[in-house]
């Protein structure tokens, strides 16, 4: 969790960024291995589902700015709200999801992490997920304090034509509906089955 945060922050290209976040973020379900409970159970499967939907989408959001910026460099990214505002936007809901902020499904599956630790008494796993959460909070507010903070640069010479808004409305779904799933917790919990033993356990 800690070592993909951090070589995220350190990346210059959008794409390694990305990635590196993904491997950040699939550190949390190593989480379940020290801790046996319902919660984290339940944790790590959340995480898998809203992670996949806000990675997808900023995996797309990514490849429509690379498309129509001729490059995927953080340096790049100043002014791409002018040009492709859909997938921009769609690329910071995405990134509330990562940092787990309410009411993601993010947000939830941390949540229930936190809650399983809390319950384990494990505060040093407490503390890694925090930690985790503020060191993704760095690398996306630093996507997005570049994209709106900086002066927009000239026009690369390989730009390329816009993608299309289809392709930046599909990746705003995926956002949409990894934000959708904090609201849908408790169908989807319901659906999840839980191992006879740390159900036994929970008992």
């Amino acid at each position: 969790m800690l070592f993909g945060s951090v070589l995220a922050l350190r990346q210059r290209h959008l794409k390694r960024l990305i990635a590196y976040s993904t491997v950040a973020q699939l550190g949390y379900l190593m989480l379940l291995f020290g801790m046996p409970s319902v919660y984290a159970w339940q944790g790590a499967i959340y995480q898998v589902l809203s992670h996949g939907l806000a990675k997808a989408a900023l995996f797309l959001a990514a490849a429509n700015l690379m498309k129509r910026l001729g490059s995927d460099l953080l340096d790049r990214l100043p002014g791409a709200d002018q040009v492709m505002p859909v997938s921009v936007f769609a690329l910071g809901l995405a990134g509330v999801n990562l940092m787990g902020l309410p009411p993601s499904g993010g947000f939830l599956a941390k949540w229930l992490l936190l809650t399983a630790a809390w319950q384990h008494e494990a505060w040093h796993i407490v503390a890694v997920i925090l930690i985790g959460s503020l060191l993704a909070a760095g690398y996306i507010f630093r996507v997005m304090g570049l994209i709106y903070v900086r002066p927009a640069a000239e026009p690369a010479p390989g730009a390329g034509p816009d993608p299309g808004l289809a392709c930046g409305l599909t990746a705003l779904l995926l956002a949409l509906l990894a934000i959708a799933t904090g609201f849908a917790s408790a169908p989807i919990l319901e659906l999840l089955p839980v191992p006879a033993a740390l159900a036994e356990g929970a008992r």
